[in-house]
C-alpha cells in the first residue's frame, strides 16, 4: 500500500495514520508508534515500529507482519512473510 507522507502523516484514499513518538520508551517499547486516525473511528493504536534500516521499520498488526518505508512524500507499507 502506497500512502502520501506530509511530516509524520500517511494517508490513503481510505486512511490516515500518523507516526508519533513516545514520551518515555522503554526496552520492550521503541521509540515510534502507528496511529489510525481515520475518521469516524478517531485515534487507534495500530503497533510499535521496530526500526530495520534507515527511515524503514517492523510492526505487526493482527498477528501479521509488515515493513513500513519511508520516502520523500511517500510511505509504503508491505506484508512480510518472514520475520
Amino acid at each position: 500500500m502506497i500512502l502520501h507522507r506530509k511530516g509524520s502523516t500517511l494517508k490513503s484514499q481510505n486512511a490516515e495514520y500518523v507516526i508519533c513518538t513516545r514520551k518515555k520508551a522503554t526496552p520492550k517499547k521503541p521509540d515510534h508508534y502507528l496511529l489510525n486516525t481515520t475518521k469516524p473511528r478517531g485515534k487507534q493504536y495500530v503497533s510499535g515500529l521496530y526500526p530495520i534500516a534507515p527511515d524503514q521499520y517492523r510492526l505487526e498488526y493482527q498477528g501479521r507482519y509488515y515493513t513500513l518505508t519511508l520516502r520523500e512524500g511517500e510511505a509504503e507499507i508491505v506484508e512480510v512473510t518472514y520475520v
